[in-house]
């Protein structure tokens, strides 16, 4: 049976939750993180977005990051140090840093990944690494790349992408 267990630690669950320990914005590009650091949790196993059935019995990283407006976001690690990391983006859910709300997921290859999605306007998403052994862990590079959002309700192509307002998904959530 899945369950968390006292102390905040998980058993075989995807129902835990993640802690973000930082808040980052768009231009934000910090060097030398580690899954491992004192901010880290070992409270996720699963992903439902990760297809590849991997349990990540490793120690995650979840960072926060809310854009002002609705706008494509590209997130980019590098120096990635773990070929077995992987990265997920996760929507809040009323639960929070939950990994229900899993909205993308990249494997790393030749030590580096690329994450994009819409951010929504006002919402809270967790930029997570995570790996797969209980004594792994990974350093990165990650820096956040925020395009030109579209207005979402001015029947107009605010970002030139020739997309207009819900066409745009990549900018209107």
């Amino acid at each position: 049976v899945d369950k968390c267990l006292d102390g905040g630690d998980c058993s075989h669950t995807n129902n835990c939750l993640c802690s973000s320990q930082t808040q980052l914005q768009c231009d934000s590009a910090p060097k030398k993180l580690v899954t491992n650091g004192g901010a880290a949790t070992q409270s996720v196993d699963t992903y439902p977005c990760d297809k590849s059935g991997t349990k990540y019995d490793g120690k995650e990283i979840a960072y926060g990051f809310e854009s002002a407006s609705s706008r494509p976001i590209k997130v980019s690690f590098s120096n990635v140090s773990n070929p077995k990391a992987r990265v997920f983006i996760l929507k809040s859910t009323a639960k929070g840093c939950d990994p229900t709300g899993c909205v993308a997921t990249s494997a790393i290859v030749n030590k580096a990944a690329t994450v994009s999605f819409a951010a929504a306007a006002g919402i809270q998403y967790h930029i997570v690494v995570d790996v797969p052994g209980a004594k792994e862990s990974a350093q990165f590079d990650m820096t956040i790349t925020c395009a030109t959002g579209e207005i979402c309700d001015d029947n107009k192509d605010n970002n030139l992408n020739n997309l207009v307002d819900c066409y745009d998904l990549a900018s209107c959530c």
